[in-house]
């Protein structure tokens, strides 16, 4: 094998932003699933997909789409001697690899994996501490379909250290504004999870609420169902979220950038 072939170009020199795909589908997957949002996000971060520890089926709407894009993955355990601590190493390791010296300064997750992101969050407003160590705090976190309610990192309880039961608990009001970090919320309105995707959302405080703080939170619900959205209606939807990505880590000064965004219909009209 020649040594071009084995050439691999160093990823860009842009803050990192950790993606955790959902319940019973994979890294590669969730990279398929979000290459819209990644055309117009690819400016400004350098997205790295993480597998979850766990082999399992396939999860929700991966049939037949992606029938054989397996093996599949999920973020909690299959069986009671499952070592709960691959969640946090699997993480840990990929910051490593990918990191390269760059900041990670967000989590993105989908379904199962967004329960994870704000899980990982609440460990960090609750305990001060970075996933992977003090130096590593994320600024934002983005959760497009997400359940409830969030996963403690160790995968077998909550956020709130409660034994993890799914559906459950979704009038616990001591979530209620317990994450106090930026966020991005994503909702499909013909989704079936979508009151849980609601309860996660009221784990942020709201901004305009006595006690909010003014913490950024944006919450965008779009008429899909439990996937990004797609086909031509949702190339516009796709800009609207990524704005209300770029705006929350920037800031408000944040301005669409349009050079940026163009092109997503010609480079990837075929995903629908």
């Amino acid at each position: 094998m020649s040594t071009e072939s084995n050439f691999r170009a160093p990823p860009p020199r842009l803050p990192r932003l950790l993606c955790l795909h959902g319940g019973g589908t994979s890294a590669m997957i969730f990279k398929i699933q979000t290459m819209r949002l990644a055309h117009c996000l690819r400016p400004h971060f350098h997205l790295v997909y993480v597998n979850a520890p766990f082999p399992c089926g396939p999860g929700m709407g991966v049939l037949p789409v992606f029938e054989s894009a397996g093996p599949y993955y999920r973020w909690t355990p299959v069986n009671p001697g499952d070592d709960v601590t691959r969640v946090r190493t699997a993480i840990r390791k990929a910051m490593i690899e990918e990191g390269d010296g760059m900041p990670f300064v967000g989590v993105m997750g989908f379904s199962q994996g967004a329960m994870l992101a704000a899980g990982i969050l609440m460990e960090q407003c609750r305990t001060g501490a970075g996933l992977a160590g003090e130096d590593v705090k994320f600024k934002f976190g983005v959760f497009l379909v997400p359940g409830f309610p969030p996963l403690g990192v160790d995968s077998r309880y909550t956020g709130l250290g409660d034994k993890y039961e799914y559906g459950k608990g979704e009038a616990d009001s001591r979530y209620h504004g317990a994450i106090e970090v930026p966020s991005v919320h994503m909702h499909g309105l013909r989704d079936p999870v979508v009151e849980r995707s609601r309860a996660l959302a009221r784990c942020f405080p709201d901004p305009e609420c006595e006690g909010g703080k003014g913490i950024p939170k944006t919450i965008l619900e779009f008429d899909t169902e439990h996937h990004l959205p797609l086909g031509k209606a949702g190339m516009a939807d796709t800009k609207v979220l990524a704005n209300a990505i770029l705006k929350t880590y920037y800031g408000p000064q944040w301005e669409p950038d349009k050079k940026a965004s163009s092109g997503v219909e010609d480079d990837i009209s075929y995903l629908t």
